[in-house]
């Protein structure tokens, strides 16, 4: 599954993202708003991150979904947002994601938002 905005890609991991994840991620005042992300996050923290979330995807977990968030312009994943516990009846589900800080203030998040809440 793949979801796409007007600047954005919201897509499965690939093991070759770690390197964006790591610089995204590694960002004190991004880790500080993650509950249980590492801090420094190095490559090995990234590969198992994106490990785990390769996983997820192909175990086909209904309702739980992480997307990394790739930045059109640049080819590059500047963050994850990660969708769970949807309800189908009432049309509601809890998200959670970070951006890399470079990429703060642009609306990138309220549009990867507005794309998996659609």
């Amino acid at each position: 599954m793949e979801l796409e905005t007007k600047r954005l890609i919201l897509r499965k991991p690939k093991k070759s993202d770690w390197k964006d994840i790591v610089e995204g991620a590694s960002e004190y005042d991004v880790a500080k708003m993650i509950l249980g992300m590492p801090h420094p996050y190095k490559k090995k923290d990234a590969e198992d991150f994106i490990k785990k979330t390769i996983k997820k995807w192909k175990q086909e977990v209904l309702g739980d979904y992480i997307f990394f968030i790739e930045l059109k312009s640049e080819k590059k994943v500047i963050g994850a947002i990660g969708i769970n516990r949807i309800d189908r009846f009432s049309r509601t589900g809890t998200t959670g994601s970070w951006i890399n800080k470079k990429y703060w203030r642009n609306g990138f998040m309220t549009e990867a938002k507005i794309a998996v809440n659609e």
